[in-house]
């Protein structure tokens, strides 16, 4: 679920000098992924300062699953620089809760009318600088629609 759900909601920005920093592992062999690492410092190159500044700051978002009664509390901040990190509670239908929290990098560019897609780079528990793709569109300043329909307000 935690995957799901940063995948649903990772955005957007990098600054030019973090893009000699950056780079992708291969979660299975653990080696650098060339292509992922290109594609971030190509979205990285095409970066907006005007996304930048949209997307810096605190972003939450709850997600609930029927399916095995688990609710998603992810706060999430990008910095204007590119930085990013996460704190994820995810909660089964007893009460019992796990956290989770992970540091990353990300980048991307706008698409028109308030759309936006972009690359993530994420390393927390269970990943190594792994990179994900990502899209979404800003409903208003506070509200972004992720491509898969989650919405992320903005707290701070």
């Amino acid at each position: 679920m935690l995957k799901l759900v940063l995948a649903v909601v990772i955005c957007a920005v990098a600054s030019p000098g973090l893009a000699q920093t950056v780079f992708c592992l291969d979660r299975q062999s653990g080696q650098v992924d060339q292509a992922a690492s290109q594609a971030f410092a190509d979205m990285q190159d095409r970066m907006d300062p005007q996304l930048a500044q949209a997307m810096s700051g605190t972003w939450y978002s709850e997600t609930s699953s029927p399916q095995t009664g688990q609710v998603s509390r992810l706060q999430i901040s990008y910095g204007a620089n590119g930085n990013l990190t996460y704190q994820n509670q995810v909660c089964d239908s007893s009460g019992a809760c796990n956290n989770y929290q992970g540091q990353g990098a990300w980048a991307a560019m706008q698409t028109g009318n308030g759309a936006f897609t972009g690359i993530s780079m994420i390393s927390d528990q269970g990943r190594n600088q792994e990179c994900t793709g990502f899209s979404g569109q800003f409903l208003d300043q506070n509200t972004i629609q992720s491509g898969a329909g989650g919405i992320l307000r903005r707290v701070q």
